[in-house]
């Protein structure tokens, strides 16, 4: 945003409108693989819309066993686990996504600092995570909360779906 940090109730208003797409690609067995603000459109009417699917993968579940596995995405949006050599995407990377874009929302900064891959790899391995609170504690706990849960390093430890995050924001 080139005014500065969002107000946290606008950034929650498009972090329910993202989720709830993220809710409705994963509902058809997609992922999207690169969810960032530069894929988030506000239509003239207000509407929020998740956009560009061209890093878009089938969920691991439905990809058959012989099916190539690739990894994309934007590195400063990505999940900690993708960094790793094979890695695959997930619901919980996408949700990942969604966190980091909602904490860039309301800072202008990212969670895990870093201007290359290998300094964002490490800086992951080292859990050098920016805390939130730190960055704009004046941030409504629910938000902290739902942004915190959502980049949590340990994929198991964030909510379970994009409808999760959509009901924590709302």
């Amino acid at each position: 945003n080139a005014h500065g940090p969002m107000r946290s109730h606008d950034a929650a208003a498009i972090g329910v409108d993202i989720a709830k797409a993220l809710a409705a690609v994963h509902a058809a067995g997609l992922l999207h693989c690169d969810v960032k603000a530069q894929n988030v459109v506000q239509e003239a009417g207000g509407r929020v819309v998740l956009t560009d699917f061209g890093a878009g993968r089938l969920a691991p579940e439905m990809r058959d066993e012989d099916q190539i596995v690739d990894v994309a995405g934007t590195p400063r949006y990505m999940a900690p686990e993708l960094f790793h050599p094979g890695a695959s995407a997930t619901r919980a990377s996408d949700i990942y996504s969604l966190g980091v874009l909602l904490y860039f929302l309301v800072t202008g900064k990212y969670p895990v600092a870093g201007t290359t891959l290998s300094e964002l790899r490490r800086n992951h391995e080292n859990k050098a995570v920016r805390s939130l609170r730190d960055l704009n504690p004046g941030l409504p706990p629910a938000l902290i909360d739902a942004v915190t849960q959502a980049t949590a390093p340990d994929p198991a430890r964030r909510p379970e779906s994009a409808a999760v995050v959509q009901g924590m924001l709302a």
